[in-house]
């Protein structure tokens, strides 16, 4: 298919060739530093992409990368609520919680929901 038979001049997968060099503005390659911030705050359950060793004993080196679903699309607690809702729940009470190093205890809070937070929620009762 050639660009001037598609809707979208973007490529589609066939259009990519094997060792193809892709120019853009915004450098987005993910590095080992990206993959070491996203196992610490997202932690695998699989073996090949946490270990090099692993993976080069399986015939692959470097490890390849785990799937970055939460880089992609960030989740927001309105994107969460969004889902919700559309599952037929409603939000009641969110809080957040906040970890304190020196105690080394969890607590809620009414304020802090950047990055951890737990939401309440009830499917409503249908007409009568």
């Amino acid at each position: 298919m050639d660009a001037a038979t598609k809707t979208n001049p973007g490529n589609f997968f066939e259009d990519f060739t094997l060792g193809q060099r892709i120019d853009h503005a915004t450098p987005r390659t993910v590095t080992a530093g990206d993959r070491a911030l996203y196992g610490a705050l997202y932690p695998t359950r699989f073996a090949l992409p946490s270990s090099d060793e692993f993976a080069a004993a399986c015939g692959l080196s470097p490890a390849p990368v785990e799937e970055l679903p939460d880089v992609i699309v960030p989740r927001t607690l309105e994107r969460d609520s969004e889902l919700l809702r559309g599952a037929g729940l409603e939000p009641l009470d969110r809080k957040g919680m906040v970890f304190a190093p020196l105690s080394w205890r969890w607590s809620l809070s009414d304020r802090d929901l950047s990055v951890n937070y737990v939401t309440a929620s009830i499917r409503p009762r249908s007409g009568g």
